[in-house]
């Protein structure tokens, strides 16, 4: 059952949000940039955040239990390089969504940072995702 809650989070992260959301607002011709962008902040992430609060995280440290898994590294990991990142596309705007996101929800994500605490310290400090 862990397993299950691991991949319904990285499907919903990659299928639901990411694929129909982030990449055609990335890939936009200029007119439809601004548009996209806000509908993205304004509506996609926060949704995106409660989804996997409501249906995705549950009791354990990460979606598979208390070891990070591959579903850790895309849900937390593409969180952090984008939305969380001070230095990812989105910038402030990207921040401010974060910090609205449910308690639950940053709180997995703080774990998945501990855990990746030397990697994310050293990463490249650029992010185009």
């Amino acid at each position: 059952m862990a397993n299950y809650r691991g991949e319904k989070a990285s499907g919903f992260f990659l299928n639901d949000y990411l694929f129909k959301t982030v990449v055609p607002q990335m890939f936009s011709p200029e007119d439809k940039k601004e548009e996209l962008t806000k509908a993205l902040l304004d509506k996609h992430i926060p949704e995106m955040l409660s989804t996997l609060s409501k249906h995705c995280i549950g009791n354990s440290k990460f979606l598979c239990g208390e070891t990070v898994t591959i579903h850790d590294m895309v849900v937390a990991g593409g969180i952090l390089n984008s939305i969380a990142n001070p230095n990812g596309r989105l910038g402030q705007p990207g921040l401010d969504a974060w910090a609205a996101a449910p308690e639950n929800v940053k709180t997995y994500v703080a774990n998945f940072s501990e855990v990746m605490k030397e990697y994310l310290d050293s990463r490249p400090q650029s992010c185009t995702f």
